[in-house]
């Protein structure tokens, strides 16, 4: 998605969150999991409780010096189906149905709560250092 919205130039408004974290802590707590006896035969999402904001993600990109202009949703969508063959776009077209659940831009797209990384007992960092937040 972040690849294909710095191809376009634009990223779609009035999106969601997405689950993600950092790959250390994500790397440390595969280790712990395989230390726990108790963990085994569970199923983790390695993410951090709190969804960051996509609008932060999107930020945090403008920050990086790439020029985003917000356009609506759907004309986002239509932008990545006429850029569908492109290398920075493809990805994004093949991941239609998925990154429209995790965007939550539409009342059938949901993203259930899962079983973070707190769930497991693992505590994780905030999903920003401290003064970091966008």
């Amino acid at each position: 998605m972040l690849r294909a919205s710095a191809a376009l130039g634009c990223v779609p408004l009035g999106v969601g969150t997405v689950p993600v974290d950092a790959v250390d802590v994500v790397a440390r707590s595969l280790v712990e999991l395989c230390r726990k006896p108790d963990a085994a035969g569970g199923t983790y999402h390695l993410t951090h409780p709190d969804p960051v904001p996509l609008t932060d993600v999107f930020a945090a990109m403008r920050r990086a010096g790439y020029p985003l202009d917000g356009v609506d949703a759907e004309q986002w969508w239509s932008f990545i189906d006429d850029h569908a063959a492109d290398p920075a776009s493809s990805p994004q077209a093949a991941l239609r149905d998925l990154t429209r659940y995790s965007m939550i831009t539409e009342p059938e797209y949901r993203v259930p709560r899962i079983r973070a990384l707190g769930d497991s007992g693992i505590l994780p960092p905030p999903p920003y250092p401290p003064g970091a937040h966008p």
